[in-house]
């Protein structure tokens, strides 16, 4: 006689409940979060190949006609591909957003900003330039949400960088904003006084883009494993510690001094043609209105904005998701005034609200890199030697139930 199987009894400690509401919201949100990674790969290179790249190569040199022509059909594929991905990934994101027990505030401007994203991607399809009240009120709202977005990401020690390098861009994603606006009314009105408020708060807002670029550099150094053999940052501290070196640190912060200092030889009369590719690919980067700063430092900017957002997808830490959250708060430095740069700030906004929530992808990041581990610290150590990784994640799932258990004492 067949009989019926019977669910698993939940773990100790925990009930049935656990499986409803905000569990079931966030297992739900999986798929999204996995593909985002992907999509922020494809918006790096669209942001590559199309942006800097493509237009400015031509002229740099002769006899590379075919090379232009190829590069701009790359450039132009590779853009739509990703506007076309995008939409598809920011209705599914707000979906998602929406049905979490988040402030009804983000949850609010999460709606209203994706959709407003939306419609300048799907209008700037159609069209060569978007109307300019369309681009700064799309701009105003996508910067909102990334500030609350960012507040939001403090419920997860593991979200709280990438929500700091949110924060910092879409305050001056804000400030940017402002700017161009008192920009508009200093040209209508033919003040110099104006014009320089305006400068002023653009200087403000470079200044921001600056921070949350270091920031991101910084969020590149490797965690060292919780609750190890004793220093700082251990079931103490309920974070896990940080290497204070990295390679990648060194290799970001060396890749954008390299490229500033090719660009700056672009202004002699024997300039290299790789010179002047830098040096027009990082104005490409340029941000309106232009700020107070040395040309110098703002290529600076732009060129360790691209790398880090490159090296942070190559590193996939802490989750893949907060690593793309991180890309794509990067590459919509500065952008928020175009279709494509508001949805990339959009799309780290919602991602960083569901993968601070992602409690399963964050345990399958810690247990998958202690694993790896495990090998080097003896058959005494392992994932069991490794502390209560809980303590480095307030309010996350308990790691039972990625089947890690402790021995009883001998």
């Amino acid at each position: 006689m067949m009989m019926a199987a019977t669910p698993d009894p939940p773990p100790p400690g925990e009930t049935s409940d656990d499986t409803t509401g905000e569990r079931r919201e966030v297992l739900a949100a999986l798929p999204v979060l996995r593909f985002l990674w992907l999509l922020a790969v494809l918006g790096a290179l669209a942001t590559l190949v199309g942006r800097m790249i493509a237009p400015s190569v031509a002229g740099v040199t002769v006899g590379i006609e075919g090379l232009v022509l190829a590069l701009d059909r790359a450039g132009g594929t590779l853009s739509q591909l990703f506007a076309l991905f995008s939409v598809v990934s920011a209705v599914s994101l707000v979906f998602m957003v929406v049905q979490t027990p988040a402030p009804v505030a983000l949850r609010v401007f999460a709606v209203v900003a994706t959709s407003l994203a939306v419609v300048e991607v799907i209008v700037a399809s159609g069209r060569e330039r978007v109307p300019d009240l369309m681009a700064l009120t799309s701009g105003g709202v996508t910067a909102s949400l990334s500030l609350l977005a960012a507040w939001d990401a403090r419920r997860s020690v593991f979200s709280r960088q990438a929500g700091l390098v949110l924060g910092l861009a879409g305050t001056g994603a804000l400030l940017r904003v402002v700017a161009a606006l008192v920009a508009d009314s200093a040209v209508s009105g033919a003040s110099l006084a104006i014009g320089s408020i305006a400068r002023g708060i653009a200087t403000g807002a470079f200044a921001f883009d600056g921070l949350a670029a270091l920031t991101a550099v910084a969020g590149l150094r490797k965690r060292s494993e919780a609750g190890g053999s004793g220093g700082g940052g251990g079931a103490g501290s309920g974070e896990p510690p940080q290497q204070l070196f990295s390679p990648l640190i060194l290799l970001a912060l060396a890749l954008a001094f390299v490229v500033t200092r090719y660009a700056a030889g672009a202004g002699s009369s024997e300039a290299h043609p790789v010179e002047l590719l830098l040096f027009r690919a990082l104005e490409r980067l340029s941000v309106r209105p232009v700020p107070a700063a040395p040309v110098g430092a703002q290529h600076f900017v732009a060129a360790l904005s691209i790398v880090v957002a490159l090296l942070a997808l190559a590193a996939r830490r802490p989750t893949p998701a907060l690593s793309a959250v991180v890309a794509l708060a990067m590459l919509g430095r500065g952008m928020v005034g175009a279709p494509l740069g508001s949805m990339s700030l959009a799309l780290a906004s919602l991602g960083v609200v569901l993968a601070a929530r992602d409690e399963r992808g964050l345990w399958a990041a810690l247990l998958g890199s202690q694993a790896r581990r495990a090998p080097a610290g003896g058959a005494g150590q392992g994932i069991r030697g490794q502390g209560a990784p809980e303590q480095g994640v307030r309010g996350q799932g308990a790691p039972g139930r990625a089947e890690v258990r402790e021995e009883p004492p001998q």
